[in-house]
């Protein structure tokens, strides 16, 4: 088995990874992208390692929600990094694509590299407020209130092994 995309191909170099303004300083406490801004350099308390695996993680929660979006986001957003932190993430990069390919419902979305950051950027604005609830929602350190939300999640859409007709749930 190969996967979808070669290591060096990446159409998002040149584009903008954007969250929401508001949360600028939760997002600096909860990652370790700098070691003097974070409110600790240990993972129980700074749950993401990076800025961008903080706004992945928005992005699969607000899918896993089924929340809807607005593309782009009018949401007041930051540039925290540019498309070339993804290099090398093939699997994240068929992700976004995939997620473009079922929003729009148009396979050749994928050749406009603009509209799937844009609708990556406006899942991460919806799913980033849930995210940050997650990692204050208990009564323990954020790694573990997030890993505990982050169980409840998936076990809420995963499909029913039980189910007779085989359905899945669909984006």
């Amino acid at each position: 088995y190969d996967t979808m995309t070669l290591k060096d191909y990446n159409p998002f170099t040149q584009l903008e990874l954007r969250l929401p303004d508001a949360y600028r300083d939760e997002v600096t406490k909860y990652s370790r992208t700098f070691g003097d801004t974070g409110s600790s350099s240990k993972a129980e308390d700074s749950p993401f390692e990076r800025y961008v695996d903080l706004w992945m993680a928005a992005i699969c929660v607000a899918v896993a929600e089924g929340r809807e979006v607005e593309v782009p986001t009018s949401t007041k957003t930051w540039r925290f990094e540019y498309g070339s932190r993804l290099q090398g993430q093939t699997a994240w990069i068929d992700l976004l694509q995939l997620l473009a390919i079922a929003h729009f419902r148009e396979p050749l979305i994928v050749a406009d590299a603009r509209k799937v950051i844009d609708l990556a950027n406006a899942f991460a604005a919806t799913g980033l407020p849930i995210v940050l609830q997650m990692l204050t929602d208990g009564h323990d350190r954020p790694l573990w209130n997030l890993s505990m939300r982050m169980m409840e999640l998936v076990l809420t859409v995963l499909p029913d092994p039980d189910a007779s007709d085989g359905a899945e749930r669909v984006i």
